[in-house]
């Protein structure tokens, strides 16, 4: 193993889930103040996570710093951008010199505005650049990778190891910020195969391209797939495949802030992406080695569309979603939402229709949940498995089949329909009626 590859391992051992009952504390909180439970919005959800995040119900103010890394790209010699590639490095000298609107937002802010050199062109000698360059550009990724897998763990390694000394230092957020001219093609790549998603769907206009521009984008994405063949289940050959120097560096950060329990903030599409390199890192080291079967044609297909991410963050905010179990109906694609929203399904794949594992009362709450307001059989698996919410979808995963017990759902009195929007469902636990009524 190579020390940059040690390095990025001891970081992910020591990322942890979130403290939820810090989380949960912190609500408290807010609804013994003198206002209306609630009446804050999102900004309570928002606080909660914060302290979530910290481990403790009282975070305070935090110090915030924004690594903002830049990196010159293969793509952009195709054409890709409105924009041409000397513009990173211009930008580049703008930022080192205090005068791109980041800037000035920074210093309106107070925060901390470190600008990092991932591998643009030429490089620009300045006092206020951290310079962790991997190279003068990424190669062209519609014929070959665009950079060794080595260089992209060194990246991650690099940026890890920023997050690392910012957190060491008292900042408890990590800001990233990218600049590259044609790095949206790389997040666009990098989206598709991770995912996974066609590349129709995640090329934008970017910069500000035409039609014809995004058909360009889209047909170079397509090309690098097909020059590369990335695997979804390997995040950094991935990135070494189709990403960009900049991006290997803020993922790095976002897996060294998490380690630090810092929050990570996330500006646009391409750290979203780089946050998505470091999420499947996390994903392939905590969660795939126990779920190999997951991985392979049926769930290669899977698609991951924006009413699957709504539905996941409504259940990931339900009242003891993250300490319970949420019973699976074969969603497709949902096996990477779950390790990201730090949630615990119960599969069917172990053992229905066929009795394997544990068994008996997974298969009695497969077959017959919907029968609960007359089965007593069902309550005793709910109470057992410690289910409370359901998660139901269309389309399921490819080549199997809605469990019986959670076809008729909605004509059941134990269970209550608490989210649909039109393609996902959410049902919570109620206890069967009749039961309750003779008790």
């Amino acid at each position: 193993m190579s020390a940059d590859a040690g390095a990025l391992e001891a970081v992910v051992r020591r990322v942890r889930p979130v403290d939820e009952a810090a989380g949960r504390a912190a609500q408290r909180a807010l609804d013994a103040k003198t206002k209306p439970r609630g009446s804050l919005g999102e900004l309570e959800t928002l606080a909660s996570r914060v302290a979530a995040i910290r481990g403790t119900s009282s975070p305070g103010r935090l110090r915030a710093a924004l690594v903002l890394a830049a990196g010159d790209h293969g793509y952009a010699r195709a054409g890709l951008s409105a924009y041409p590639p000397e513009v990173t490095r211009q930008m580049l000298a703008n930022f080192a010199a205090g005068g791109a609107a980041i800037n000035v937002l920074a210093r309106e802010a107070g925060v901390h505005l470190l600008v990092v050199d991932a591998g643009v062109s030429e490089p620009v000698d300045h006092r206020e650049i951290r310079a962790l360059r991997l190279g003068a550009g990424t190669e062209d990724a519609t014929r070959g990778p665009a950079m060794p897998r080595a260089q992209a763990m060194r990246g991650m390694a690099a940026g890890a190891a920023l997050a690392g000394e910012l957190a060491a230092e008292g900042f408890g957020i990590v800001a990233v910020g990218d600049m590259g001219i044609g790095n949206t093609t790389a997040a666009a790549a990098l989206s598709a195969v991770l995912l996974p998603a066609p590349p129709e769907a995640v090329c934008g206009r970017g910069t500000g391209l035409d039609d014809e521009g995004v058909r360009r984008k889209v047909a170079a994405v397509h090309e690098a797939l097909a020059a590369n063949d990335p695997d979804r289940a390997d995040p950094v050959g991935a990135l070494a495949a189709v990403g960009g120097y900049e991006l290997a560096v803020l993922a790095g950060a976002c897996l060294g802030a998490a380690a630090a329990e810092a929050v990570v903030l996330l500006d646009g599409f391409v750290t979203t992406a780089a946050a998505l390199v470091a999420v499947t890192v996390l994903t392939a080291w905590h969660y795939l080695p126990r779920h190999q079967f997951l991985i392979g044609e049926k769930y290669d297909s899977a698609i991951v569309n924006d009413k699957d991410l709504e539905a996941f963050a409504f259940l990931a905010n339900l009242p003891g979603a993250h300490d319970t179990v949420i019973g699976n109906a074969n969603t497709d694609g949902t096996a990477w939402m779950y390790a990201v929203a730090g949630l615990h399904p119960l599969w069917t794949h172990y053992d229905y229709p066929v009795q394997q594992g544990p068994g008996y009362q997974r298969f009695i709450f497969w077959a017959y949940a919907d029968d609960a307001d007359t089965d007593p059989r069902i309550a005793e698996a709910v109470k057992a498995l410690d289910i409370r919410y359901v998660l139901t979808s269309t389309p399921v995963v490819l080549k199997f089949a809605m469990p019986d017990g959670l076809v008729s759902l909605d004509r059941s009195r134990s269970w209550e329909k608490i989210y649909d929007n039109g393609e996902t469902r959410i049902y919570e636990w109620r206890g069967a009626p009749e039961r309750k009524q003779k008790e």
